[in-house]
């Protein structure tokens, strides 16, 4: 769910200023491009010069400047990527190979991964940008080739009158490949080309002949002759497209509903889009990504939340001189009518940055021989805590940061005031996915690349159906012996979508993403404890017992410390009810 910016002169003056503000740090890879300091001989050291002062200019950034010279020395150097904002990445980055842009790939890849760089700039010497853009659809995509299979198989089912063999429907779905490309990227006119879609969908399998066929067969069987039978033979053509656009509408959206729920076709085709891009091309180490059209005239993409901007290099007709590169992404993010969240992330993000300097610095003249003497307090029988009391390092840099930020001043924020004026929210199932996973980004992260095991107070586990949530106090985790190795936990089920976010705030219930759908979960309060020994606690594959039966556990995600606090108070306090019989009115 986006929302649009268009607040006249603060469109105008803020996104741009905050752009400007937050790209500080920037990095360039390409094979042609002269590193600084490095021989230049046979290279380009023109452009990267260009490009490097242009960036400082117009923008405040400082550029790196990367030779590429193949990805095995590529992968010593990805560090470069840490704490860049920016990465302009040259498509053709692998002169020796057939397509000249799979090492492009696989840096992009990495990116997508570690999430170092929110922002990239394809700068190509390809002639056909649409080569470009459908290759990074196809690759980063959010299905695969099991879902194509099923999306096969679910229009065969809805179109059974009609389609007779699956093979049938799969080539014509594969002729027509170029134009679901067409469809995710021309935005402003999607309604036209999901009409072309139906009508040669109708013609190919003789929907429409077999429709107005019957019906004239319909008509004779009434007796209708001379004009009257002509007169209902012309109306057939009408009823067709009353009766039968509205039908082909509801089976699209009932299909693409089988991968993402939406509120409209259109929506839906999308979705139904995405699938057929990446019928065969999906290999083991390919990302499942969502990615989204970015709403602005150049080819512009968010893959998995990295905005990817497309430009040709100079020498072709819309080339982007190097000198002008900055300017032109600059406005390019801009002019998204729907940055508002682009727009605060990268406010923050610059913010965040040098408050942690601030810290960082405050830090440094903290006496070594008290910061020492508070390490040892995390000392148990000889045996010191490393992870307790590095956990408390962090949290006390981040309550700071925290604190700074309380009433902190924004531009980006000022972009809301206009906004909420004329808001009206959509009350309908899409809304309410959309809503559920804003919830769940709030209140839980997921720390599948984890490397200790070990239960932590607000850890959430599946094992099938059933849910479980540890609300084993901090302390007590840290130290299992103190509670005999017994962990606190509640069971929970998962209801639906609309009754948690109306209970949200007054029931328990918790929102997270499971194989990237949000799921809720209402939780029953009642706290049990179940065993697990040193050696099970730290392994990552684990086991459960609750109601005398084992179950084994999936980690899901770890809620937020004071959405966890909040049930795990109510649940303890379920011991301390007390019942009380008193003469009474009965609820009439």
């Amino acid at each position: 769910m986006e929302s649009q910016v268009n607040t006249g002169l603060a469109h105008n003056q803020i996104p741009s200023r905050i752009v400007r503000n937050a790209i500080r740090s920037a990095i360039c890879i390409d094979d042609n491009y002269a590193a600084p300091y490095r021989n230049s001989e046979g290279l380009n050291s023109e452009q990267p010069e260009k490009l490097y002062y242009s960036f400082r200019k117009d923008g405040k950034c400082d550029l790196d400047i990367y030779r590429f010279q193949g990805l095995e020395e590529w992968k010593k150097h990805k560090h470069l990527l840490c704490n860049k904002d920016l990465m302009v990445l040259d498509w053709e980055l692998d002169q020796t190979s057939k397509n000249k842009y799979s090492d492009t790939l696989e840096i992009l890849k990495h990116n997508m991964r570690v999430k170092n760089v929110p922002f990239v700039v394809i700068y190509t010497q390809t002639q056909d940008l649409d080569n470009v853009s459908k290759t990074l659809l196809e690759e980063f995509n959010n299905y695969n080739e099991a879902d194509y299979g099923k999306l096969i198989s679910l229009f065969t089912r809805e179109f059974k009158e009609f389609v007779q063999e699956q093979d049938e429907l799969e080539s014509f779905l594969e002729e027509n490949s170029d134009f679901f490309y067409e469809f995710i990227k021309s935005y402003g006119k999607r309604n036209e080309l999901f009409s072309e879609f139906r009508n040669n969908f109708f013609l190919k399998f003789g929907i429409k002949e077999k429709f107005i066929f019957n019906y004239e067969e319909n008509c004779r069987s009434k007796g209708l002759s001379g004009d009257s039978l002509k007169g209902c033979i012309n109306a057939a053509e009408k009823r067709f497209e009353r009766e039968c656009f509205p039908q082909f509408e509801e089976k699209i959206k009932k299909i693409s509903s089988n991968f993402q729920e939406c509120n409209n076709h259109l929506d839906g085709f999308i979705e139904i889009a995405n699938v057929n891009l990446c019928n065969d091309i999906k290999e083991g180490d390919s990302l499942e990504v969502k990615n989204n059209r970015i709403h602005i005239e150049k080819h512009c993409y968010s893959l998995g939340g990295i905005i990817v901007l497309i430009l040709h290099k100079k020498g072709e007709e819309d080339g982007v001189n190097p000198d002008d590169l900055f300017n032109v992404f600059s406005e390019a993010i801009t002019s998204n009518p729907h940055n508002l969240l682009h727009l605060i992330s990268l406010e923050l993000k610059d913010k965040f940055r040098n408050d942690f300097s601030t810290i960082g610095t405050k830090f440094n003249t903290v006496d070594e021989q008290a910061f020492l003497y508070h390490a040892k307090n995390y000392e148990t029988d000889g045996e010191f805590n490393l992870n307790s009391f590095k956990n408390f390092v962090v949290k006390s840099w981040i309550h700071e940061l925290s604190q700074y930020n309380l009433d902190l001043s924004l531009n980006s924020f000022d972009l809301i005031e206009e906004l909420i004026k004329e808001y009206e929210y959509p009350n309908n199932e899409q809304f309410h996915i959309a809503l559920a996973e804003y919830a769940a980004m709030v209140s839980c992260v997921i720390l599948k690349n984890r490397s200790n095991h070990k239960l932590g107070f607000g850890n959430l586990f599946k094992s099938g159906d059933n849910y479980f949530l540890c609300i084993t106090p901090h302390c007590d985790c840290l130290r299992p012996s103190k509670i005999n190795n017994e962990f606190y936990f509640i069971y929970g089920e998962e209801t639906k979508i609309k009754t948690a976010l109306n209970g949200a705030e007054t029931g328990y219930f918790s929102f997270c993403m499971v194989d990237n759908k949000p799921i809720t979960i209402e939780w029953q309060c009642k706290p049990f404890s179940s065993y697990f020994s040193d050696d099970s606690n730290s392994e990552k594959e684990k086991n459960i017992l609750f109601k005398t039966e084992k179950f084994p556990l999936e980690y899901v995600c770890t809620i937020k410390e004071n959405y966890a606090q909040r049930i795990s108070n109510n649940s303890f306090g379920h011991g301390y009810r007390i019942g009380i019989d008193l003469p009474h009115l009965k609820n009439e």
